[in-house]
């Protein structure tokens, strides 16, 4: 773990005019804030932070290894510097009495794993949990042959066929453009009429309906340069997949610390075909029906039988997503909703 800090308060506006310019994700580059590079040699840090002192305000900025920590890790890392800060400048009540002494032990989740019995035999976990994690089926990877699923009827939907890229570093895109960071505003007019919309039969979600508009825009985006800009023939049976992380805490037991510092993250990931995501008669509820369609996966069991398969992986290197560049049809949004709403207030505190 490696922490700092600088002086930029002659290089960035003052923490008032970032505000009130809304704070775009634009309005510097991630460098400025906090060097830390894509693939630094090893041995490497898991966790950089650094503090930027602008006038009237501080931005923290971090990184993090997604396999060591989580969105609601690094949350907490942010909560326990921001008490410190508080500490320092004379607030005697700002001691984080509130930070379990159990939210760092890496062991908690395999100790009550085992003390709440849901230890049993990977033979016996439904195959298709595989498509909630980040590593495929070590047998499927292996040999490049169907494993068969011992659940005769399974709950679950099949994971998703996408390219499996075990290449670390990376291979930059031939084309030679980045991926830059934008911040996308909707007006809660615009969100209103969207969950207005008949179709969605019942999805009332702000964030199911936020993610289908983002989802389907983005998609038909690629789709339009693929099949009118560059002029390549589409497979019309091809599914899109949106990759959904899911904080898997309140799921895992109630036992676990609710601040535990860990990664406990599965992905939910609900597709549709292009043709009809793309399509004009496809509308945003409609959408929307999907994504919630797949929350009802998500449980407890699930979430078990995940950790349950992630016993017998061999190789933990072997992570992939589908969502990998801006050409494929894959596309990944951090499902906000599902995390509890003290945090939601915890960051306002914290970056207010």
């Amino acid at each position: 773990m490696t922490s700092g800090y600088q002086d930029l308060s002659t290089v960035l506006p003052s923490f008032a005019e970032l505000v009130g310019g809304g704070f775009l994700c634009s309005s510097f580059a991630d460098d400025i804030v906090l060097s830390s590079p894509l693939a630094p040699p090893l041995p490497a840090d898991v966790f950089m932070a650094q503090a930027n002192f602008i006038d009237g305000g501080c931005i923290l900025a971090i990184n993090l290894h997604q396999q060591c920590f989580d969105g609601t890790g690094a949350i907490m890392v942010m909560r326990i510097w921001s008490d410190c800060c508080r500490y320092v400048q004379g607030e005697a009540s700002a001691t984080c009495d509130w930070l379990d002494q159990q939210s760092m032990n890496r062991n908690i989740p395999q100790i009550l794993y085992e003390l709440e019995g849901y230890v049993r035999p990977v033979g016996q976990v439904d195959k298709n949990v595989w498509g909630f994690i980040y590593i495929p089926d070590p047998a499927e990877a292996e040999h490049g042959t169907h494993v068969n699923n011992p659940m005769n009827r399974s709950s679950l939907p099949p994971a998703p066929v996408f390219p499996r890229k075990f290449e670390w570093p990376p291979t930059l895109p031939s084309h030679g453009r980045l991926m830059k960071a934008f911040t996308f505003v909707m007006s809660t007019e615009m969100v209103e009429q969207l969950r207005q919309d008949p179709t969605a039969e019942g999805v009332t979600s702000v964030s199911d309906t936020i993610q289908a508009f983002v989802w389907r825009l983005a998609i038909r985006a690629r789709h339009h340069v693929k099949t009118h800009l560059r002029c390549e023939t589409s497979d019309e049976d091809k599914m899109a997949i949106v990759e959904l992380p899911i904080d898997v805490r309140p799921y895992f037991s109630k036992l676990l610390p609710e601040w535990y510092m860990g990664n406990l993250v599965i992905i939910n990931r609900p597709s549709m075909p292009v043709a009809m995501l793309c399509g004009t008669g496809t509308t945003v509820g409609q959408v929307a029906q999907v994504l919630r369609a797949a929350t009802v996966h998500i449980t407890p069991s699930l979430v078990h039988d995940a950790f349950t398969l992630l016993q017998s992986v061999p190789d933990y290197t072997k992570v992939t997503t589908a969502c990998m560049g801006m050409d494929g049809d894959a596309y990944c949004s951090q499902q906000l909703e599902v995390l509890p709403n003290k945090r939601y207030l915890l960051w306002r505190r914290v970056t207010g």
